[in-house]
């Protein structure tokens, strides 16, 4: 029983060992800002899509995307709060709809 008790300590001891070292990687680990424009724009854009384009691919229309777009660069809106606009993830269009290589 003892050796057993030793064991499960060995293990979560290097468990949270392994942890602590991940954790202390990401110190000082810079996430990257968010574009001038918006993430949305930027990456729709970087995929030479228009704003049809991308609304007809989400299902909602490109003047929705218009005021996506708008709201994310201005700051009223952040892409977690996009997901509310219609009740759907928007970001999974990237690669659930169609698949998108990104390079």
């Amino acid at each position: 029983m003892a050796k057993h008790l030793h064991s499960q300590y060995f293990v979560k001891s290097i468990a949270i060992k392994q942890l602590k070292e991940k954790v202390n990687s990401l110190i000082g680990l810079r996430l990257p800002t968010m574009p001038k424009q918006g993430w949305v724009r930027t990456i729709r854009e970087a995929l030479d899509m228009s704003g049809a384009q991308l609304g007809a691919r989400l299902g909602i229309s490109r003047n929705k995307i218009s005021i996506l777009e708008r709201k994310e660069a201005d700051g009223s809106i952040t892409i977690n709060q996009g997901a509310v606009l219609d009740n759907e993830n928007y970001l999974g269009w990237f690669y659930e709809k169609e698949s998108i290589k990104l390079v």
